[in-house]
């Protein structure tokens, strides 16, 4: 059989730079060719194609079947998107990834789609097509049956990795996900090596942690991949795309310490640049001059808040000690750390949120912007709320989900669990991240070598050094003698504006 399989459209970027890997759709893609079935990927983060250019390209692959492979912030587009190829094709239409794991009922009574996958999606879909017409023999699907009744059968188990294909390469347009120059997640290490490569990959799959506010498709199970097949998988990318640079996009690159070290060791004969994801509970000193002497140059943290309190409310098993051990660490040996925190999780109030203020202040980092909370369908968060009552209407709130830039809050919360109002809470939100920053800068001014610091990253690795015309109108901005904030903000706006008119109205 041949399946055309779809990468939903979630973000708006024209000019195409740091696309995320669509690895749900290029592992399952690789897997079913190499079981002898054909398929061909259409990813819409990339091509931005419109209803009848999308119906004539797959006219032209000729399938059997499609398969979806989306978050569950894409719930508004991918019920479009089924309905669109219902009307055109009349063929059997699956969903997998979070949306089709965590919502199986909610999308086949809703959409047009016939099977949702239940987790793990390679092993089933192979599955599926070996078995279609006889579908209850399949384990890890919800389908809809012949009167429309929607049947769910047993979980399936878990497939290792070690025998894993590669995602399908071999039919994607690579250049649409090698990030030239840049990497969002090497922020003061993008002009690092001239001619940086970046392209994301994963070591593993799952997270063993409980945060509650955190959707898991493999719920708090894991599976990590061999070294060697991740290093010969390096090695391929290199001399066919000439990568130097690896963006691991795994939940948790730390998840066994032995593994870690053994891959950071393989990786440092290869002379390139990488990061990944760590948690503060899981490194120390040794491990992180080591991951550095063999090339990382950033670590992500999940930090979420600076409170104890809220720490433990989020279930999130680590301490505001352990954080602090972590960043010292990181500053002292001169790692990039890239936090992530969010605000708004049910018992925020203005003591733990100046909590983690004077937390920030203390340890001398700036933080970063906060994600305000958005609970998530498979989290813990997201199942109280259903259970509550508070959510009532699944198939709205994914609706209000899915217009959302990735499915969370950038803007007003789109549902509040705190004491505040919205305008309060985001009003908050802004005014903590400014005061952050301020405390940050006060503290540069007594630490000197912290200067220094900084200056080099803003001044050399944001290319200040190299066009000056930046640095003087920054500087002439400051004087108030020149601003750019108008147009700025309009351009800024345009654009949210053009990407919100093409989620709200699903222009596929």
């Amino acid at each position: 059989m041949k399946i055309g399989l779809i990468h939903p459209f979630y973000t708006y970027d024209p000019q195409k730079k740091n696309r995320p890997f669509p690895f749900g759709v290029a592992y399952i893609a690789n897997f079913l060719i190499q079981k002898g079935h054909k398929a061909e990927i259409l990813d819409l983060n990339t091509t931005y194609l419109k209803k009848g250019e999308i119906v004539n390209l797959l006219k032209s692959w000729d399938c059997d079947i499609f398969g979806i492979s989306s978050l569950s912030g894409g719930f508004a587009y991918t019920k479009s998107l089924a309905s669109l190829l219902k009307e055109n094709f009349d063929l059997p239409i699956i969903v997998g990834g979070p949306l089709g794991t965590h919502n199986p009922e909610v999308v086949l009574k809703h959409t047009a789609v016939d099977i949702c996958v239940v987790g793990q999606g390679e092993c089933t879909t192979y599955e599926i097509l070996e078995n279609f017409g006889r579908l209850d023999k399949v384990r890890g699907i919800a389908y809809k049956g012949k009167r429309g009744e929607i049947t769910r059968n047993p979980q399936t188990g878990l497939m290792p990795l070690d025998n894993m294909p590669w995602p399908a390469y071999q039919i994607m347009q690579m250049q649409d996900y090698i990030w030239d120059g840049a990497s969002p997640d090497m922020d003061s290490k993008r002009l690092y090596k001239k001619g940086l490569r970046v392209m994301q990959m994963i070591t593993g799959r799952g997270c063993p942690m409980g945060c509650n506010f955190c959707s898991k498709v493999m719920d708090r199970k894991t599976l990590v991949r061999p070294v060697d097949d991740i290093i010969k998988e390096i090695k391929f990318l290199m001399k066919e795309y000439g990568i130097n640079g690896i963006s691991f996009r795994d939940e948790l690159y730390i998840l066994n310490r032995k593994h870690a070290v053994e891959l950071s060791g393989k990786l440092k004969d290869l002379n390139i640049i990488w990061m990944g994801q760590g948690r503060v509970d899981r490194v120390d000193s040794d491990l992180i001059k080591y991951m550095k002497e063999c090339g990382c140059v950033s670590l992500g943290f999940g930090i979420e808040s600076g409170s104890q309190r809220m720490l433990n409310l989020m279930n999130k098993g680590q301490t505001v000690k352990q954080i602090e051990n972590a960043m010292k660490i990181c500053r002292k040996l001169d790692m990039d750390m890239k936090v992530q925190l969010v605000l708004g999780y049910p018992g925020e109030d203005k003591e733990t949120v100046r909590e983690t203020v004077q937390f920030f202040k203390m340890v001398g980092h700036p933080g970063r912007r906060f994600h305000l909370i958005t609970p998530l369908p498979g989290s813990v968060l997201y199942n109280d709320l259903v259970k509550k009552g508070t959510i009532k209407d699944e198939a709205g709130y994914l609706t209000e989900l899915s217009k959302r830039e990735s499915g969370f809050s950038k803007g007003l919360p789109l549902i509040n669990l705190t004491q505040f109002s919205d305008e309060e809470l985001y009003k908050i939100k802004l005014e903590t991240e400014t005061l952050m920053e301020r405390n940050y800068r006060a503290y540069l001014w007594s630490h000197p070598f912290e200067i220094y610091r900084y200056l080099r990253e803003r001044l050399i690795y944001k290319r200040y050094l190299f066009h000056p015309e930046w640095l003087i109108a920054r500087l002439l901005e400051k004087a108030g003698l020149f601003s750019n904030s108008k147009k700025d903000s309009q351009d800024k706006k345009a654009s949210r504006i053009k990407h919100l008119d093409y989620r709200l109205n699903c222009k596929i």
